[in-house]
Formats: structure tokens, sequence, C-alpha cells
């Protein structure tokens, strides 16, 4: 060990192995001697971006194949902390996109100052994104992904709770998270074909080929990660454990969007710069997003109260409302593109959607010793404004700032 290389320590289990959990383990990766990802969905190895967005199922995921984009901040945090993943975005197709030249002509920010440079979106899919940082991460020693677990629960040390049991005051220290295996998926899909819809809604093996009862494990760690995302149980597990429920607070969006994924054929619309069109006419938002690989997306947005609206979700109604805006029609132009899954490739429809902040700490403490929490777990935003992406590495890079600071004291970490 070289005398700048800290410490690397016992073990961390990240719960999801999504961008924060991903994004933790390879920063992680320095300090503990092995981080454990436990991911309830199953990501077979793919060589590619296109391939990832092909064939990975992400049901824990709503959002996976639905338009992203990657703020200017996410693009800095990249090149500073994670140039391994920007490097491989650039080698797969990923487009970078001065803000400075994506301007609207109408719309005048005044003379150029210095650190104008630094506003650049990158413009991919958000399956590349995520095939990225897997990438680096199944590459960075001391990282280990199990796939197609369920975490059930935490586990507490015996000491904490034997202390609970007289005045239920004591805070649990977490020691480890149980959890079981999931049957495997049936994978009945025709070559060349992508898992649109959501496992619930496709065929599984029968009852008789699963085992009996699954297999339940428990897996110790000196510190436990939740960065499941916004479906997070974390509430659940802590309850279990003794310890009080983290304070919740929540907002509707009161939003639905609906997103449809395209490959370019031939060259870009004349006129057309980076691929980024964005407007908003009061009754609907409309958008494209540039991506990897000459692909793109658009989305269009409306209120869950318009009811007539929801007809956006047939390709043809979606497709005509496209046609009405020319600087949408423009992309869907003859002999400039094509759904990215040929006529059948359907619109993905997201709603149900809230602004959330979680807390974790009550009273100058946090609600258990040894766990905390990251990513859409604690905090997750109105996706019109783009930030979960960005928000999600930069809560990697706090729990990591954290721990460097107090690397033997997991109460302090928390609450830094």
């Amino acid at each position: 060990m070289s005398g700048n290389e800290p410490e690397r320590r016992g073990r961390v289990v990240i719960i999801g192995g999504g961008i924060s959990g991903l994004a933790a383990a390879i920063l992680l990766a320095r300090r503990y001697r092995r981080v454990t990802i436990l991911e309830r969905d199953v990501r077979r190895p793919a060589a590619s971006p296109d391939d990832a967005f092909a064939h990975w199922e992400r049901a824990g995921v709503p959002q996976f194949r639905h338009s992203h984009v990657f703020l200017a901040r996410l693009f800095c945090v990249l090149r500073e902390r994670f140039p391994e993943v920007l490097e491989l975005l650039r080698s797969n197709g990923a487009l970078e996109v001065p803000l400075t030249v994506s301007l609207p002509p109408t719309l005048d920010l005044g003379p150029r100052e210095r650190g104008d440079g630094e506003l650049i979106l990158l413009g991919c899919r958000r399956a590349a994104f995520e095939w990225a940082l897997a990438e680096v991460a199944r590459r960075t020693r001391g990282v280990e992904f199990r796939e197609g677990v369920f975490v059930e629960g935490l586990v507490a040390s015996r000491r904490s709770r034997r202390a609970m049991d007289g005045k239920g005051a004591a805070r649990p220290r977490v020691v480890g998270v149980r959890f079981r295996e999931l049957p495997p998926s049936d994978g009945d899909d025709a070559p060349g074909t992508i898992p649109w819809y959501p496992r619930s809604s496709r065929r599984r093996r029968p009852a008789a080929s699963r085992e009996a009862s699954p297999r339940r494990r428990t897996l110790r760690a000196d510190l436990v990660i939740d960065a499941s995302g916004r479906r997070s149980r974390a509430g659940e597990w802590l309850a279990a454990i003794g310890a009080t429920a983290p304070r919740e607070r929540s907002v509707e969006t009161g939003i639905f969007y609906f997103t449809r994924f395209y490959r370019l054929t031939g060259p870009r619309p004349p006129g057309a710069t980076t691929g980024l069109v964005a407007g908003d006419v009061g009754w609907l938002k409309c958008a494209t997003f540039p991506g990897d690989g000459n692909t793109f997306s658009i989305t269009l947005g409306t209120s869950t109260e318009d009811r007539p609206l929801r007809a956006l979700a047939k390709p043809a109604v979606f497709e005509a409302v496209i046609a009405a805006f020319p600087q949408l029609a423009i992309w869907r132009a003859r002999g400039i593109s094509k759904p990215i899954d040929g006529a059948r490739t359907p619109v993905l429809v997201m709603g149900g959607l809230s602004n959330r902040a979680s807390s974790f700490v009550r009273q100058g403490k946090p609600l258990a010793d040894g766990f905390l929490a990251i990513g859409d777990a604690v905090y997750h935003t109105n996706p019109i404004y783009g930030r979960g992406a960005t928000c999600a590495l930069l809560s990697a890079i706090a729990l990591d700032d954290a721990l460097a600071r107090h690397p033997r004291d997991f109460a302090a970490a928390a609450m830094a």
C-alpha cells in the first residue's frame, strides 16, 4: 500500500446497483477490502450500450428506457471523480453538448464569462450511463456483484437489540442484511427483441420448476448503504430492528410523460446542431434528447388530470402530435430516423411521481449506526428538471467524503 492510499477496512454492503449504488461502490472500494452490491435485477454481461439497452431487464428502475438529461455538473463530476466512466461513454458515442451553442437565438445570456466552457451536457441513454458505471465497477478491485436477490431486512447487533429491550431508547447498530435469492426469469425473449414490458406482464416458469423454498441468507458487513431508489423499504427495515422510522415529506408532481426512442438513419435535420429541443405550450411539454450511438428520444409531458392526452401512449397518436410541432417533426422526417425497435417500438409511460425527501437523522443523531442512505432512497425530485442522475452521483461523493473524514465513526459520517 502506498503512502497516499487510504487504509482499506472490512466490508460494505450496498443495497441497489443503480446509478448511486454503482458510483458508491467505485469510490468506496478504495476504502474497504470488499464492496458487495446486492441487486434485485439480473444484468447479463453486455458488450456495449446497445446491448444493455436491448437486453437488460430493469423492473426495479421503471425510468430505465425513458429520456434522461445529464447536466453540466454531472459532466464535471465525471471528469473529476469518475474519469474512466467518462472515457468509456465517449468511446461509445456519447455526445458532449455545450450549452453555449445550444441556446435558442431569442435567449441572450449576455457576454460570455469565465467558466462558461464548463456548461456541457452529456448526451446518452440512461442504459448507456448505467452500463459504463457497471463496467468500471466490475473492473474495480474489491467490488462484488450479487444479482437476482431481494433484501428482506437488516441485521442488528445483539448488544444493541438487548439495550433496546430495556428502555427502547438505544440506537441499533446495523451489522448486516438478510436477503433471499429470486427464481430466475424464463429468458423467453426472441433474439434481438427489447424487453420493453415489466416482468410481471411476461410469462414465467411453471411453479413446479422453481425452488420449493427460496434460499435465505445473511451477509455481515461493517457498513450497509441503502441505494435501492425511490421504492426503498428502509422505513420498514429500520422499524423491524427497533429503530425510529425516517421522516418523510412528499408532494405529487402531477405529471405524466410519454417517451419513444429512435435511431438516426440519415444526416441530422438541417439546422439541428446538438439535438436538444425543449418547449412548453402550457398544456403540453415536449423535448428531444440526444443519445449515444446515433440514438435520441422524444418525450411529451402533460398533467395527470388531462385524461384525453393519455392517448399519447398509442404510437399513432404520439407521432401525430410530434408532427404538429415543426422543431420536433424535422427529427421524424422521412430518411432521418426510425423507431429504435421498428414499428413495434412502444411509447413508454411514466406517472405517479412525487417530490420526496426522507430524513435519516433525528435530534442530531442517525436513526441507526452502520446504516446510511443515498440517492433516490433519500431524495428524489420532479424528473422534468433532470436532476436525478446528478443527485445520485453527488450523494455517492458526499458519502465517500464523509467516510474519509470519519472512517471509524459512522454516526459522525451520517451527520456529515
